[in-house]
């Protein structure tokens, strides 16, 4: 499957370390705002500014942006355009088959999530997190590195959750808070 990237920092690099492990992908190119055309970042070409992305042939996207307010932007426009969002999730990330992944999350490296909890479209969750049963992550969350979250927990809209924090069972993080 050929994909795009938007976004050409940090996110993109976990993206393109996760898809090195994943043969069925290809990426086609990066469109980011702060390069030029052509520009060579992360081993991929720049196609053009985020703008640009929008009348791309290529119809798989991800979308590596770290402002979880301006990716839910994005995908809203992506989804305009009829385009597509691919999980990326790392080769050695361990989900319970009772889980369920929405479209275009990012589940980094050593990442576990256990049975009956649900991500929600769009979330980013970094490398050695660990989630705990019958969680609710909504849409859009960013999950930091090695955060560890408790059973039984509702994390709400566009929450950031910030590296190495943990999350205590039954807890409930109000839609676009950010946990430091």
């Amino acid at each position: 499957m050929e994909v795009i990237i938007i976004g050409a920092g940090t996110l993109s690099k976990l993206v393109i370390d996760i898809l090195s492990f994943k043969k069925e992908f290809e990426i086609a190119g990066i469109y980011d705002d702060t390069y030029e055309k052509g520009a060579i970042v992360n081993g991929y070409a720049i196609l053009g500014k985020t703008e640009d992305a929008f009348q791309s042939d290529m119809k798989n996207v991800i979308i590596c942006i770290g402002n979880q307010k301006m990716k839910k932007e994005f995908h809203r426009k992506f989804v305009a355009c009829n385009f597509s969002f691919p999980n990326v999730i790392a080769h050695n990330a361990i989900i319970s088959h009772n889980s369920v992944i929405g479209k275009g999350c990012i589940i980094g490296f050593y990442t576990t999530i256990l049975f009956d909890t649900t991500i929600g479209e769009g979330t980013c969750i970094l490398n050695h997190v660990s989630i705990n049963h019958n969680t609710k992550i909504n849409a859009f969350g960013l999950i930091g590195v090695g955060v560890l979250i408790g059973n039984d927990c509702i994390i709400e809209e566009g929450v950031h959750i910030a590296m190495g924090q943990t999350i205590l069972p039954s807890t409930k993080i109000s839609a676009w808070d950010y946990i430091h």
